[in-house]
């Protein structure tokens, strides 16, 4: 590998300024070129936006308190402090404002870009090899999920911050003794922070360790692995913290091997290299989910990865032998896949977003092949050589305008969550989970009809999809439609006991049906599943009404409020048990809590059969007359709800 260049990040001449200005001026210009359609794009509230920058109350008031439990705690099992230390300061500069955020994203990638161009520049000398470089690594299609998903901003920070710490040591190995100090302390400080952005970063000392063995002025001796000792250590331990968040307990996404053994998990992930450089090659079947089918033995399609995983480790050593500078980029894209190759199982195996990091290394390479025939054509004698320079300008620019063009489309893809999963099923339309996310987003938007719709599809594609089921029946039961709904409820109970949404939907349409014994024991077992769940505590305590059990109905109650359900509609049954149990006074002072907290049904007070003992009682009226007006309990009766 070529020498490095001096250890600051651009050549000090007022030429290499000149030339750094204006490297960032593009990268900062292809990279809007590309993603400002992006700036009118929604929140995605069905994927990771939600619980990440919408609903997570830490981040809308940055307190003390909060910043503690930020730093403290795993959240959607990611240990990502940065990550939200980010969207707190969004939030209260902007807002839920989602055009600010993407342009964030978007000018992290061009830094990132900018970095990666500086970084090739340093370890090979060719301008040019930079510049294309750069060019594949901002306009390439398979990076728009990083850059157009604001939830992706932890990836853009880790990749922003490790770049900072990979110049920041070549420029400690380079620098004079009394400042190598400084810059391996602010390698360490950036490597520290790109881990708390994602631990994705924890392959940053094997790129180092890459980069030394394939030819970079080092120390004799194995005294060039002591400089790496504390990225080492540094990598190992937040390796464990992210390998025990993404413990199911924690929210993470870890899984049992897929297949059943770490075999079965091997051989699938021998056939997704190919459909990643598939991606690469031809990014014309992205989509937000991929369907990778398991392979627990050496069939056809893992035969043929086999062959080309081969064929690969021939090129790599031929590449070791010939152009180890292209060796190191070469290995940086297999590095960048060492996290998401499923050593520890995650739910998810393929995504593009899962690219960002290994395209570095093609990113690299195929800069290289500009580079390489550029100087082809510059070492020619011929008459050709200006035709020859012309052509390879026009092909070159007419891929990275492909790229550009294909890209800006993708982008458009992302501009909400319908957009997003209208375009996921027409790529796959088998997929009971593409289906599942159409439906809530049409259901987000009150398209209800093609919601029904596309959560039928989910169950009849996948009868084990619970989430659909749910849906699909809680839309059942507000249509009335009690047999259909019961009928995909108790199959779905069977199949998945011990799933809230399902034994609750199931208390709700017996109860709905007026099945009040039916009701109980799927209740019972919702509130087991999950004793915060107001709504449960709420209709168990309705059943118990109902049959006047009122001793159960009165607790189940009480827990509803403690958890958190529809409080002015948990004390008007809390008055109407009390006035039942012959409990008057306690009665009148649930229904004036209720009146206090804003319930103005005037004709639910008047018609309500549970209320007929506390409104016989000489308080009420004037209870009700005080918050209501003496017109209230006038009014006509209607039936009650």
């Amino acid at each position: 590998m070529r020498p490095l260049s001096p250890p600051s990040f651009f050549d000090p001449s007022r030429q290499g300024l000149l030339l750094g200005v204006g490297l960032a001026v593009a990268a900062l210009g292809l990279t809007f070129l590309v993603y400002a359609p992006a700036l009118g794009h929604a929140f995605l509230r069905n994927m990771d936006d939600g619980p990440y920058i919408l609903t997570d109350p830490l981040l809308h008031a940055l307190t003390v308190e909060h910043l503690v439990q930020i730093l403290s705690q795993f959240y959607l099992g990611n240990y990502a402090p940065l990550h939200l230390l980010s969207y707190a300061l969004d939030l209260s500069l902007w807002g839920e404002r989602p055009g600010p955020m993407i342009l964030e994203n978007g000018v992290l990638h061009a830094a990132c870009g900018l970095l990666f161009s500086g970084l090739v520049v340093r370890l090979t000398g060719n301008r040019l090899w930079a510049f294309a470089a750069m060019l594949v690594f901002l306009l390439h299609p398979v990076q728009v999920e990083s850059v157009a998903w604001i939830s992706q901003r932890k990836t853009l920070l880790a990749m922003l911050f490790t770049l900072a710490a990979f110049h920041a040591y070549l420029s400690y190995r380079q620098a004079a003794p009394r400042r190598r100090r400084a810059w391996y302390a602010l390698a360490l400080l950036a490597f520290i922070a790109a881990l708390l952005a994602k631990s994705v970063a924890v392959i940053f000392p094997v790129i180092l360790a890459a980069y030394d063995l394939c030819g970079s002025p080092r120390p004799p001796g194995w005294r060039w692995l002591a400089d790496k000792l504390p990225f080492v250590v540094l990598a190992g331990l937040f390796a464990m913290v992210g390998i025990v968040g993404q413990a199911p307990e924690t929210g993470g996404g870890r899984v049992p091997y897929h297949g059943g053994g770490p075999l079965a998990t091997a051989l699938t992930m021998l056939t997704v290299l190919p459909r990643y450089l598939g991606l690469l090659a031809w990014p014309s079947a992205q989509s937000v989910l991929y369907l990778v089918p398991i392979h627990t033995s050496l069939d056809a399609a893992v035969a043929v990865s086999l062959l080309l995983w081969l064929a690969l480790a021939a090129a790599g050593v031929l590449l070791w032998r010939r152009a180890r500078a292209l060796f190191f980029w070469y290995a940086v894209f297999f590095i960048g896949l060492l996290p998401v190759s499923q050593i520890v199982p995650l739910i998810t195996l393929m995504n593009d977003r899962y690219l960002y990091f290994p395209m570095l290394g093609a990113a690299a390479l195929a800069g290289a092949a500009v580079a390489a025939a550029a100087l082809q054509i510059r070492g020619q004698t011929t008459p050709l050589r200006r035709s020859a320079g012309f052509g390879l300008a026009v092909a070159a620019g007419t891929l990275f305008a492909a790229m550009a063009s294909t890209s800006r489309a993708r982008v458009a893809v992302w501009e909400n969550d319908l957009t997003l999963w209208t375009d996921t099923v027409q790529k796959m339309p088998l997929s009971a989970a593409a289906w599942y996310q159409l439906g809530h987003s049409y259901q987000d938007v009150g398209r209800d009809e093609e919601a029904l719709e596309a959560y039928r599809r989910a169950v009849t594609y996948d009868p084990t999809a619970k989430d659909a089921r749910a849906n699909l029946a809680g839309y059942l039961i507000k249509r009335r439609e009690l047999p259909e709904a019961l009928a995909l409820l108790e199959d779905g109970v069977r199949l998945n006991p011990d799933y809230f949404e399902l034994q609750y939907n199931l208390g709700l349409a017996y109860s709905t049906a007026h099945d009040f014994a039916a009701a109980e024991l799927p209740l019972k077992r919702a509130v087991a599943l999950r004793p915060t769940a107001g709504q449960a505590h709420a209709l168990l305590g309705d059943v118990y009404l109902r049959t006047r059990r009122l001793e159960l109905a009165r607790d189940s109650y009480r827990q509803a409020a403690l958890s958190g359900a529809d409080s002015a509609v948990v004390e008007i049954n809390r008055a109407a048990v009390a006035g039942l149990a012959g409990e008057p006074a306690a009665g009148l002072a649930f229904l004036e809590t209720a009146l206090g907290m804003g319930f103005r049904n005037a004709a639910a007070l008047a018609n309500n059969v549970d209320l007929a003992p506390l409104r016989a009682h000489p308080g009420f009226a004037p209870l009700v007359a005080r918050y209501l007006g003496d017109a209230a309990l006038a009014r006509p009766e209607s039936p009650r709800d």
